[in-house]
């Protein structure tokens, strides 16, 4: 009988070959459409899922609450985490995390130098917290002792050539006094997967290390994590979290700013700890300092809605090709039906047709999917693979997928069709318009709305796009170079800069901290001389030809002079710090830092003086 049904099916098909190639091509672009944000969404939602303990790993984080306001760092201070597994029980392992400010890590073997990225300083109990691939060495062991590191496979075979040959292997990078400190390789791991909310290509074990011992319960450095208890609940742990500020902040604060805890918090100051569940993070955080920029978990139902609405544009039209079909295939229902035919038989039938429909489609889907794949991993950074379609799992649930497809675009048509009434067809009294002619409108309509609909959305997004690239960014940013880590020339960065400005077509030099659009513009606290209100805001170091170089406008006042010893306590603030400050004459006015940032090495206040205003520019993305 099945066999008897797929031949009719393919003789249907075949006959009907422009209709057939609408349907199947219609078909097989909204599933190429869907299984792209398929496999963009399941790679969203499968991230830190490679951890044993991944459902009981916490990241805490803050909210730190300035007068008017409020800012939320992933990074908090780096005794905070000991604190916590101090005094709760309910916390098996509190372990540390800090980023070497972008991961630039300059080291030498032997005579050679290398500039490493993706750097990160951690605590001896790394491993007993995340779970990694050991290749070669003991993840409980491997950290222990200082001036150790635990590098990846990529990297170890990068710099000695084998895993095998990279433990007890050696480099130096510049230490204190001029003496270079000595690192051992101590273990090899896998490489870490992209699917993490964090990446290293070397980690470095914070044993020895004297600003890890050093007691801080204010200023942020660390991001930190948890291993909870199973049976623990976060929520009831960060009740508790007022009684640390209590017992370890308050005396901090109360040195730091010459406040008591309850003064510093009716003021407006104040902290707010809180914790992420590992697996979330990539979805739910969006802090200053995060270690790679997280995704979004509304982007995540936005796609899939959209998917769900393409694909469900696809099937409307192969239900409204097929009913519109309906006069012809009744004449065929009718004789069926004369002969004996079952209404059943021709229900199986017309979805067998349907599926056939939808196998060929999917087939043609991967086909195209193959060719948008770099086009789509360029556009969403990620790093998507076709042959994620041939693993035994995905392959069941591709042919899950094209049998419902299958299913859902001809069970309509099946039952319509199925009805017909023999006796009236073969009168010749059937009339399309009676069967399904409201729904087939209906489905026409919900086409044309939700097509608008998206229509309207991707013009939205490519004009938001537009604005983010385009020219109102408040700075030149055309025709500007720049040459990085030029601060390993030392005293000879200005010679250098000198010389740079005396090339042919070089019409201004400057050296900086950061550009507009990276992430190292550092945080910063300030406060008006004689006043206990306190700003944070980002930062950076440069020189006096900054703003020309990159095209700033002065609201107010100067830049920095070009004598440093005119302006070797001179500050420039942007028009969004002057209102956050509330200077109604900023030129002049005395800013100092109470966190002791920007202080003298004996922890004398150095007091600041603004000197001009910069209009305002976007140095983040926007």
């Amino acid at each position: 009988m099945f066999r008897n049904y797929f031949k009719v099916a393919l003789r249907n098909l075949l006959k009907r070959k422009v209709y057939t190639t609408i349907n199947i091509l219609g078909l097989a672009s909204g599933m190429a459409a869907c299984l792209l944000i398929v496999l963009f969404v399941r790679s969203e939602l499968g991230y830190d899922r490679q951890h044993a303990n991944g459902d009981n790993i916490y990241r805490m984080v803050l909210d730190r609450k300035y007068p008017g306001r409020s800012t939320s760092y992933s990074i908090i201070p780096q005794s905070i985490g000991a604190a916590v597994k101090a005094e709760y029980p309910e916390v098996l392992e509190s372990t540390r995390l800090f980023n070497f400010g972008g991961g630039n890590f300059n080291l030498r073997i032997g005579d050679k130098q290398f500039e490493e990225k993706n750097v990160i300083a951690v605590d001896s109990n790394f491993f007993r917290v995340f779970s990694a691939v050991m290749l070669k060495g003991d993840a409980g062991k491997a950290l222990m002792r200082p001036n150790t590191v635990v590098l990846n496979k990529t990297t170890a075979t990068r710099y000695y050539g084998s895993v095998d040959n990279a433990i007890g292997k050696t480099f130096e990078t510049d230490g204190n006094n001029n003496v270079p400190d000595v690192f051992e390789v101590t273990a090899v791991c896998e490489d870490w997967p992209d699917n993490s909310h964090f990446d290293f290509n070397m980690l470095i074990s914070t044993t020895g290390f004297e600003f890890a011992r050093q007691l801080n319960y204010i200023s942020f450095a660390a991001h930190t994590y948890f291993l909870l208890n199973p049976q623990a609940s976060a929520e009831a742990l960060e009740a508790k979290f007022p009684n640390i500020i209590k017992k370890y902040v308050a005396g901090a604060v109360q040195q730091a700013f010459g406040q008591s805890i309850d003064e510093f918090q009716k003021s407006g100051n104040g902290y707010h700890y809180y914790l992420q569940p590992l697996q979330k993070i990539h979805l739910i955080s969006h802090l200053e300092a995060e270690l790679k920029p997280n995704g979004s978990l509304t982007t995540v139902y936005i796609f899939s809605i959209v998917a769900i609405f393409i694909l469900g544009l696809a099937c409307i039209n192969f239900i409204n090709l097929s009913t519109a079909r309906s006069v012809e295939r009744a004449k065929e229902v009718g004789i069926r039906k004369t002969f004996g035919s079952e209404r059943k038989a021709l229900i199986s039938q017309f979805l067998l047709e349907s599926v056939m429909v939808s196998f060929i489609s999917s087939i043609i889907a991967i086909g195209l999917i193959a060719l948008l794949l770099p086009l789509f991993n360029q556009l969403t950074g990620k790093d998507l693979s076709v042959v994620n379609f041939f693993t035994p799992l995905y392959i069941a649930y591709i042919l899950g997928f094209t049998i419902i497809v299958g299913l859902l675009a001809g069970l309509y048509p099946a039952f319509v069709l199925s009805s017909f009434k023999p006796i009236l067809v073969l009168k010749g009294k059937f009339k399309s318009q009676r069967y399904g002619l409201i729904l087939r409108n209906g489905l026409v309509v919900f086409q044309f709305a939700i097509s608008v609909t998206l229509i309207v959305a991707t013009v939205v997004v490519n004009r938001q796009m537009d604005y983010m690239l385009g020219e109102r960014l408040g700075f030149r940013k055309d025709h500007i170079i720049a040459v990085e880590q030029t601060g390993v020339l030392g005293g000879q960065s200005i010679a250098f800069r000198d010389e740079m400005a005396k090339v042919a077509g070089v019409e201004e030099v400057s050296g900086t901290s950061a550009l507009p659009g990276q992430g190292n513009f550092f945080g910063v606290t300030f406060q008006v001389q004689a006043s206990k209100d306190q700003v944070t805001g980002r930062g950076i170091i440069t020189d006096h030809n900054y703003a020309k170089t990159l095209g700033l406008e002065m609201a107010k006042g100067r830049f920095f002079s070009k004598d440093l010893s005119t302006d070797s306590l001179a500050i420039v603030l942007n028009e969004k710090a002057v209102a956050e400050f509330g200077l109604k004459e900023p030129i002049g006015a005395r800013l100092t830092s109470p966190d002791g940032l920007f202080n003298a090495l004996d922890g004398t206040p150095h007091v600041y003086t603004v000197v001009g205003v910069v209009k305002d520019f976007h140095f983040q993305s926007l």
